[in-house]
């Protein structure tokens, strides 16, 4: 059975319109689930925040040990030239620096607790 362009279209349209629908009344009906699940979201990083911090920690030390063997696996699956691979040998330091800034910022608060000194 062929459908015409112009039914396809026309149950393209219907089925957007109940999805969207569909959408919108589990927003509104949904709203007190959503904020109970963003209160124990908030309460479990909380709860947890040493393990967080520890395993943020041990993945940023990871990345900076496993660095070259990562390199020569994506190496011996792309085929990257040699130039390519000895560049981001060398960024192993860089990107770590920056993992750890970012890890200071944003999930240290240290920029909140400068201000707090001043």
């Amino acid at each position: 059975m062929i459908i015409s362009p112009i039914k396809n279209s026309w149950r393209k349209k219907i089925f957007m319109l109940t999805f969207v629908v569909m959408i919108v009344l589990f927003c509104i009906l949904s709203r007190q689930h959503v904020l109970y699940l963003l209160n124990s979201t908030v309460l479990m990083i909380n709860q947890h925040a040493a393990l967080l911090f520890f395993m943020r920690w041990t993945i940023i030390l990871i990345i900076f040990i496993a660095w070259p063997n990562i390199i020569e696996m994506i190496d011996r699956r792309r085929k990257i030239s040699s130039e390519k691979m000895i560049y981001w040998k060398n960024e192993r330091t860089k990107i770590v620096l920056w993992l750890i800034l970012f890890e200071l910022l944003i999930s240290e608060n240290i920029i909140i607790k400068l201000f707090q000194l001043i």
